[in-house]
């Protein structure tokens, strides 16, 4: 009886966890870039901004949600567009929507993502999102991909304390040279006080000698000042 017993709670415990790991499994991020020649960029973004309603309820019926899309100069005449989302549905093949005009969106490879903050009560409407790039040495990538697989929990502890969560980061290799782009959300009151803070974190310092100054390469579009060049959100859907 009691080997039964014991046998009948390792199942439950079993069915638990699997039931757990289908719920974290449920919303898959997604992020996918392509190249516009600059005639086609101020249609592109007019376009977005009077994004038509049907197309809305085609991204609800597809389960897509979360979707923003951010432009960047990448200089000599490349525009980059790129696209995150969230997807929580189980056809993702099915579902993606088709191209839309004539823009050739080419899927990502996610190389970290970190959830940070999730259980945060917040106002959802002042979530500030963020999209950013940057170039990428070519004999850098394995070791790239590497240290952030392994990231250092000292470092994800001072991303969690500056108020970002929902970060992801993306590699594609675009005509010959790799880029990396990213996406996260800053859910504090401060962006600029908190990102000062991370910085500023001693683990932070020791990490990025390894990771932005050995392997990437700032675009030469980019603001005065900035090392990950932030692009401009021209959309979003809930």
């Amino acid at each position: 009886m009691k080997q039964l017993l014991k046998v009948k709670v390792i199942l439950m415990v079993l069915l638990t966890l699997g039931g757990c790991a289908v719920q974290m499994e449920k919303t898959r991020r997604a992020g996918r870039v392509a190249i516009l020649k600059p005639s086609k960029i101020e249609r592109f973004k007019e376009l977005h901004k009077t994004a038509q309603p049907d197309m809305l309820e085609k991204m609800k019926e597809r389960n897509i949600h979360n979707y923003s899309i951010y432009l960047k100069d990448l200089g000599q005449d490349r525009f980059a567009a790129f696209a995150y989302f969230e997807y929580e549905g189980n056809k993702i093949k099915d579902d993606i929507l088709p191209e839309e005009n004539d823009i050739q969106w080419v899927g990502m490879e996610e190389v970290f993502y970190f959830d940070g903050k999730t259980d945060a009560k917040i106002d959802e409407t002042k979530v500030q999102r963020y999209g950013m790039v940057i170039g990428l040495r070519p004999e850098m990538v394995p070791s790239y991909k590497l240290l952030h697989k392994y990231a250092w929990p000292e470092v994800l502890d001072a991303i969690e304390k500056g108020n970002i969560r929902n970060y992801s980061i993306y590699l594609l290799k675009l005509k010959g040279e790799y880029y990396l782009f990213s996406y996260f959300e800053y859910i504090g009151d401060n962006f600029n006080t908190d990102m000062s803070m991370v910085d500023n974190d001693p683990a932070t310092i020791a990490w990025i000698k390894f990771t932005d100054i050995a392997c990437q390469i700032p675009i030469p579009t980019r603001a005065e000042g900035e090392w990950w060049a932030v692009m401009e959100e021209v959309y979003h859907f809930d």
